[in-house]
């Protein structure tokens, strides 16, 4: 009797030692996943700014020009 109670003892303490590496391990995934997430939300925020800013650059320009060529004009 007293070796089939270490042996769940000692099952008990691998098991606990499985889960305690598996909650660990779905942890870092969580965290990795949060990272490459907020990675790609980055790149798509910044291509937004880029192209507003030249779409806009160019839109002030065309504007301009043709304000200008209508005073001259």
């Amino acid at each position: 009797m007293h070796s089939f109670e270490e042996a769940f003892r000692a099952e008990v303490v691998r098991e606990r030692h499985r889960l305690t590496a598996l909650r660990r391990d779905a942890k870092q995934r969580s965290l990795r996943r949060r990272q490459e997430q907020t990675r790609r939300r980055g790149k798509f925020r910044f291509a937004g700014l880029v192209f507003s800013m030249i779409a806009t650059a160019v839109l002030v320009t065309v504007v301009m020009l043709n304000t200008l060529a209508w005073l001259l004009g």
